[in-house]
C-alpha cells in the first residue's frame, strides 16, 4: 500500500494506473479507498522485484508480499520514506 503523496513524490501519476480490483477494509471494518493499482518494479539497495502496488489515501504500509520478496532487518523498521535515485545524489 503506497500513499498517494508518496506515489507523487516518486514521480508517479495516479491516472496512469489501472482501476482497483479490490475492496480493502481496516481491522475495524472501515473501507479504505484504493485509488488505483499496477504491477511495478521496486528496488531496495541491490534487490529488485515486481510487486503489485496499490495507491491509497493515508499512510504507506509495507505488506507481507514485500516482506517475503526483500531481505531486510524488518524487526528494526518502524517507518518508511519515499525517495528516488536523484534524492541520494549530493
Amino acid at each position: 500500500m503506497l500513499s498517494s503523496t508518496d506515489f507523487s513524490k516518486l514521480g508517479g501519476q495516479i491516472d496512469t494506473l489501472k482501476p482497483s480490483t479490490v475492496i480493502v477494509k481496516s481491522y475495524t471494518g472501515n473501507i479504505i479507498e484504493c485509488l488505483r493499482e499496477n504491477d511495478m518494479r521496486v528496488q531496495i539497495g541491490d534487490q529488485e522485484d515486481t510487486l503489485l502496488i496499490r495507491v491509497f489515501q493515508g499512510p504507506s504500509l509495507l505488506g507481507r508480499n514485500m516482506m517475503s520478496k526483500f531481505t531486510l532487518p524488518w524487526q528494526n523498521i518502524f517507518s518508511t520514506v519515499a525517495i528516488t535515485a536523484e534524492d541520494t545524489v549530493h
